[in-house]
């Protein structure tokens, strides 16, 4: 009977572990995914004090979808 037990909890952390990993890389992947809208933001905060053009503004939405679109960086 202890035999069952010790496979039980065995089996137990193992799962809670893989579902552990699996929700890191969910958020890893989501926040990978929303960095460039994240540093539009910052950007556009920066050359509002400087003299920066806007050419920023138009480059990260690009970006965003040219990595949105494929799997292969």
């Amino acid at each position: 009977m202890r035999w069952l037990i010790n496979k039980v909890v065995s089996f137990l952390s193992v799962y809670y572990a893989h579902m552990l990993e699996y929700r890191a890389e969910i958020f890893f992947w989501v926040l990978s995914g929303s960095l460039p809208i994240i540093l539009m933001g910052v950007w556009i905060q920066a050359s509002q004090g400087g003299d920066f053009c806007f050419k920023f503004c138009r480059i990260c939405p690009l970006l965003f979808l040219c990595f949105s679109s494929s799997s292969i960086y």
